[in-house]
């Protein structure tokens, strides 16, 4: 897989107020400063009943390719434009006007928060890189042995951000990009973040398809399947082990909202155990799991 790194510091703002109320932030000047624009945002977008996550999702990828810090309002006006078209339209233009400043104040919030966000997210990235080039590629060459080389993507883009809430990460498939919290260290040692990165990039193709047509909602069956097959090829190149309560630990740490965790952490090993001794078409597999389960 051919990996594009682009180090932007306005993905970082739009990366947080994607995570709103649903994710912690253990920073607490980014959480402080962060929370009125964030509301801001997204009582704008409920008001054109506008889908708020995707709103966000498309003003992470265009804000990558905007290394200014902070953004200037030309650059603004860019992704706004972008990213209302690509949401509702571009009938959805007499929104902008509304939009705009209110995006605006979510990157100006970053900027003032973390004025040398670039220079931070320099320095934190190098060492996933790092990471990631040891480990990386024999890590997807065993993902695809495991699953089938279609799984995974041909290119990828991976976004850097500021490590707001400890440790996480965002996979955006229509756009074969992930964004992920630059940790200067692991937060849990039996989940080394290569392994999150691998499983984000895994996670890509989950709008294929051949996926997307046989399975009733494949945005939550693709990234469950993953997390045993991830473990078990982390555990070819010795990063971790594919074991129930490292499966139930995923599922909490890269933050899957699965309601039942142990119960689904259960039905994974199960399904995968079964997968492994019988090896059916990869698409076959991941029809028997949503059934499975709870």
């Amino acid at each position: 897989m051919e990996l594009r790194w682009l180090k932007a510091p306005a993905v970082t703002g739009f990366y947080i107020a994607g995570l709103a109320d649903e994710t912690p932030l253990a920073d607490p000047q980014l959480r402080q400063a962060l929370a009125e624009p964030t509301r801001e945002l997204r009582r704008a977008c409920e008001a054109f009943d506008l889908n708020f996550h995707l709103f966000i999702e498309h003003l992470i990828f265009y804000a990558a390719d905007v290394p200014a810090h902070p953004l200037p309002p030309a650059a603004v006006s860019y992704l706004t434009a972008a990213a209302l078209a690509k949401t509702a339209g571009r009938d959805a233009a007499e929104h902008t006007a509304v939009l705009e400043p209110r995006v605006a104040a979510v990157a100006s919030a970053v900027a003032a928060a973390r004025p040398k966000l670039a220079e931070e997210l320099e320095l934190r990235s190098g060492p996933l890189a790092e990471q990631w080039q040891a480990r990386g590629p024999g890590l997807l060459k065993q993902l695809a042995r495991l699953s089938e080389p279609q799984a995974l993507v041909a290119r990828a883009i991976v976004l850097p951000v500021f490590p707001a809430s400890g440790g996480g990460g965002r996979a955006l498939p229509v756009y074969n990009t992930v964004a992920i919290e630059a940790v200067l260290a692991n937060p849990r040692a039996e989940l080394p973040e290569v392994a999150r990165l691998a499983w984000l990039l895994a996670c890509l193709n989950s709008d294929l398809a051949r996926y997307r047509e046989p399975l009733a909602d494949p945005l939550r069956v693709l990234p469950l399947a993953m997390i045993p097959a991830v473990l078990t090829a982390a555990s070819e190149v010795e990063l971790a082990r594919c074991e129930p309560a490292s499966v139930e630990l995923a599922l909490a740490h890269w933050r899957l909202d699965e309601n039942r965790p142990a119960a689904v952490a259960e039905t994974l090993m199960a399904w995968w155990q079964t997968y492994l001794e019988t090896r059916p078409s990869w698409t076959l597999a991941l029809v028997a799991l949503e059934q499975m389960l709870p």
